[in-house]
């Protein structure tokens, strides 16, 4: 058996210029669904399940609190260098995100009623990635190896919670990974906003997104815009320990824009144009 590798990733988390947002009630909790099963996972992400190839490398998925195994779960194998390097958009203009590199570069299997399920031998090094329900794991597949990779699965999202000084939840707040904990004021890439009850939480597939062996498995958790935080988090950790900011008190900055006659820019006129704003306090 091959203990997978152990990366860390980084995650960005950037504030709205304007601060304190209402605080509604939060909504009723709805049941959960039953489980997908790998073909409606598989189809989820756009991907269609292969069969099993007789040489191919075996993956053992099992429940990390039982250890039995799991039936009918979607094992998914793509490019590693792929997956967590490639940023620049396909020829078509389609932006490569996790979901569209999955779907565009990713093959699918199913595992079988003992959790077992063979992939293609690799050609280069494979991120193998496992969902059944909410439950989520991953692997290094290299290519030297022939030998079963067990894969333990468990929930793997990390939440992240956004309160002002009173401790309440605050809502609509982007929520973005940054590409490197080694460049922490790197620009981000959002994943969600906080809802109502000021939290989000983070798919494992966008971790995994954010990762880059150059700066191992962390995820890098930061306040951008006009706050500076962060926090990081261990990507493998046994637990994912929830991240929580709390928010200074702040107003809020008017910008207007003009072209060099003085007449007024307008986003739908000139979509080319960035604003960058930068306040240093003493």
């Amino acid at each position: 058996m091959r203990t997978p590798t152990r990366w860390f990733v980084c995650l960005a988390f950037a504030t709205a210029i304007r601060c304190g947002s209402t605080n509604p009630a939060p909504s009723a909790t709805a049941a959960p669904a039953a489980p997908l099963s790998a073909a409606e996972l598989a189809k989820a992400y756009g991907l269609a399940l292969q069969p099993a190839p007789a040489d191919g490398v075996p993956i053992r998925v099992v429940d990390a609190a039982s250890g039995k195994p799991v039936g009918n779960a979607l094992v998914v194998s793509i490019d590693e260098y792929v997956f967590t390097y490639a940023d620049v958009d396909y020829d078509d203009g389609e932006t490569r995100t996790a979901r569209s590199l999955l779907r565009r570069e990713g093959s699918a299997w199913a595992t079988s009623s003992d959790g077992v399920a063979r992939i293609a031998v690799p050609t280069a090094p494979l991120s193998v990635f496992v969902w059944s329900g909410e439950k989520f794991g991953r692997t290094t597949v290299e290519v030297h190896d022939r030998a079963e990779h067990v894969v333990p699965i468990a929930p793997r999202s990390l939440l992240v919670e956004v309160v002002d000084r009173d401790g309440r939840p605050q809502a609509g707040v982007p929520i973005q990974m940054a590409k490197c904990s080694l460049e922490p004021e790197s620009t981000g890439t959002t994943v969600g906003t906080t809802g109502a009850d000021g939290r989000f939480a983070i798919p494992a597939l966008e971790l995994e997104r954010g990762v880059h062996r150059s700066c191992g498995r962390r995820d890098l958790v930061m306040l951008g815009s006009l706050i500076v935080g962060r926090e990081l988090r261990a990507a493998d950790a046994p637990v994912l320990e929830p991240v929580k900011f709390v928010l200074p008190e702040c107003g809020s900055v008017e910008v207007e824009l003009q072209d060099a006659q003085g007449r007024p820019l307008r986003k739908d006129a000139s979509p080319a144009f960035s604003v960058g704003l930068f306040v240093e306090g003493h």
